[in-house]
């Protein structure tokens, strides 16, 4: 374990060295912590008993695998990775799949309008019944508690909990149909 966050560390430090030519240190900083606190993240929960959501229980899904979905209704990437989301769902439900959207509040709407949270939380359906309303019966917890507790900082954000509770994969950022289905027919 210490190797491989040996070898993950140099490697950023690496890539932060070729592009210091060209940015400014600052940013080769902020890139080099951002990349290295993604990789701890996936120490920190990779391997170990899922935290519990605000607003949905995770124990009432035991003995089904799920995948959660971490979404924000101001960001492009999760509407491009919702169809990858509904097509593993499609090809994984019937075997007990379940998938869960938590998303939260970030006090405005389109056009960063600053909004109440009760006009918020009416875009984000809108949005919702807009762009992902292809995976169905989707629970989308709205609570930033869950964001904590996944230290989500990257949207989208996928995390992958199998039948007994355990984060399996943590994934910041989207990934591909090829991935995910490889990844959710492990927990199968």
């Amino acid at each position: 374990m210490r190797r491989l966050a040996l070898l993950a560390g140099l490697a950023c430090a690496a890539v932060c060295t070729v592009a210091i030519s060209s940015h400014g240190f600052r940013q080769i900083l902020r890139t080099y912590l951002y990349a290295t606190e993604q990789y701890v993240d996936r120490l920190r929960f990779e391997g170990r008993p899922a935290p519990a959501l605000e607003s949905v229980s995770l124990s009432a899904y035991r003995g089904r695998p799920v995948l959660l979905f971490f979404w924000a209704h101001w960001c492009s990437g999760c509407k491009n990775e919702a169809p990858i989301v509904a097509a593993v769902q499609r090809r994984f439900s019937p075997q007990g799949l379940v998938v869960i959207g938590p998303t939260r509040l970030y006090g405005y709407v389109a056009g960063g309008e600053e909004a109440p949270p009760q006009v918020e939380r009416a875009y984000i359906e809108q949005v919702r019944q807009h762009y992902y309303a292809a995976i169905q019966n989707m629970p989308c917890p709205i609570s930033a508690a869950n964001w904590d507790a996944y230290r989500t900082n990257t949207t989208p954000t996928i995390v992958l909990i199998d039948r007994q509770g355990i984060v399996r994969w943590y994934r910041p950022g989207g990934a591909t149909e090829e991935e995910l289905l490889a990844r959710v027919q492990a927990l199968i």
